[in-house]
């Protein structure tokens, strides 16, 4: 069993780049249907590990690059007994399947041409959703529980156990226990959400000192070894963080941008537009080698908001045209009325409003305009004059189509979805919620 890091991970000196996002980019990026949020039956078939590959391929293309090493996690988040049952798949499909997700990372560490280590890490989710407790488990039956995964992850060449979106505490210690018991080392990784505390109610400070001691006598003696990594109050990483708030003719209810994600170039940027009409358009012939687009153009995604899409998916990112990432383009800037996933990056701007299919001005954008894209303004606007614009408008209304959803769910949602800026609640429920509306995973 060739295990090469299981027992000494590289020194924290060494930069590491982590895969992050696979479900998600399955999902939105490639259209693939996931039932139950797991990627791991992709693995039992041609087709499925064809995609996988692909995309561990491309993190490791970034690894190999930078001269970083990297740590790529199984496709098993969702691989534990009772998610599997809701696939079907009994105690014997299950361990195939885990075993058939390591043998692919394996394959893949024999291409590995970069000079530091390439480390095989094995996910492990929670029993229930990843957003929600669904049902408390001691540490104790969650050590039971979770040892059928582990222990046939032992079995194979894994180096590490990565735990991630535990609801609980108990659930992380029961996890740590299986682990500890099959000898492999695990990292845990809690869902945390914005008041600080897990879905079981606990301070993240009271999850993490679960050992007896606290979080400050822990890291008592923690170097930092990198401050481009990690910053103090008094030196950041960046001068701006948390999220711009746009407006303009092109976003006259508002647009938002990460800054911390984007290129600082690009922060203030002039450029002529390539426009997909849907996202359909978008995959059509993003990687065509006769679109207009050069680094400076700016790519525009229409169709992708709470009405149009319908329901405002994590799309806005738009990867680059092929043909611009072989000339070594790395971003551009991007507009649409989509959201994107909080660990994408790139000079983005997102919920637009209103969105293109409730006639918002980014309806009328055509390729070819252009766009003024002043970020410390906190400006985002069409460089086509009023007359055109109504022009244009009278175009759009006069070919509009009838909806294709007549009645059901979808028609209401349509009818009575608002726009991202107004939190793309519906509108007949503002004000009125009167209990807790519980999540689910994505």
């Amino acid at each position: 069993m060739d295990v090469t890091h299981r027992e000494a991970f590289p020194p924290v000196s060494t930069p590491v780049i982590t895969d992050a996002g696979l479900e998600t980019w399955l999902v939105f990026d490639c259209g693939i249907e996931l039932p139950s949020f797991a990627a791991y039956p992709l693995v039992g078939t041609d087709e499925g590990r064809s995609v996988l590959t692909r995309y561990y391929r491309s993190y490791m293309a970034i690894a190999e690059r930078v001269g970083a090493a990297i740590v790529l996690e199984t496709p098993t988040w969702r691989a534990n007994p009772d998610w599997a049952a809701t696939l079907g798949d009994d105690r014997a499909r299950l361990r195939e399947l885990l075993e058939a997700s390591v043998d692919l990372l394996v394959g893949l560490r024999g291409e590995w041409r970069g000079d530091q280590p390439f480390i095989v890490g094995a996910a492990v989710g929670p029993r229930g959703d990843g957003y929600v407790l669904d049902e408390a488990m001691t540490p104790d039956e969650a050590a039971a529980y979770h040892a059928f995964q582990i222990d046939c992850l032992s079995a194979t060449p894994v180096d590490v156990v990565t735990a991630m979106t535990i609801t609980s505490s108990d659930e992380g210690i029961g996890i740590a226990r299986a682990a500890q018991q099959a000898e492999l080392p695990v990292v845990i990784s809690y869902t945390v959400e914005t008041d600080g505390r897990l879905p079981s109610g606990e301070g993240l400070g009271e999850a993490i000192t679960v050992t007896g001691r606290t979080q400050a006598e822990l890291c008592a003696d923690a170097q930092v070894w990198n401050r481009e990594v990690i910053g103090t109050i008094a030196e950041p990483i960046g001068p701006s963080s948390g999220v711009w708030v746009l407006n303009g003719n092109l976003c006259p209810d508002g647009a938002i941008l990460k800054p911390s994600a984007a290129t600082p170039e690009l922060l203030t940027h002039r450029g002529k537009a390539v426009v997909f009409e849907d996202i359909e358009d978008y995959h059509a012939r993003i990687d065509d080698p006769n679109l207009p687009a050069d680094a400076s153009s700016v790519l525009v995604l229409k169709g992708c908001g709470p009405k149009g899409y319908p329901g405002m998916p994590e799309v806005g990112n738009m990867a680059l045209p092929r043909k611009l990432l072989e000339a070594g383009v790395r971003d551009m800037v991007r507009i649409s009325d989509a959201r994107m996933s909080g660990t994408a990056y790139g000079t983005v701007i997102l919920h637009v409003a209103p969105e293109a299919e409730a006639g918002g001005p980014l309806a009328l954008v055509q390729t070819g305009d252009e766009i003024v894209f002043d970020g410390p303004g906190r400006r985002l606007d069409l460089m086509v004059d009023e007359a055109e614009l109504a022009r244009r408008r009278a175009a759009w209304l006069a070919a509009r189509a009838p909806s294709k959803y007549e009645r059901g769910w979808y028609k209401l949602y349509i009818d009575t979805v608002m726009q991202a800026d107004k939190g793309a609640d519906l509108d007949f429920l503002v004000g009125k919620s009167t209990a807790d509306v519980t999540r689910e995973s994505h």
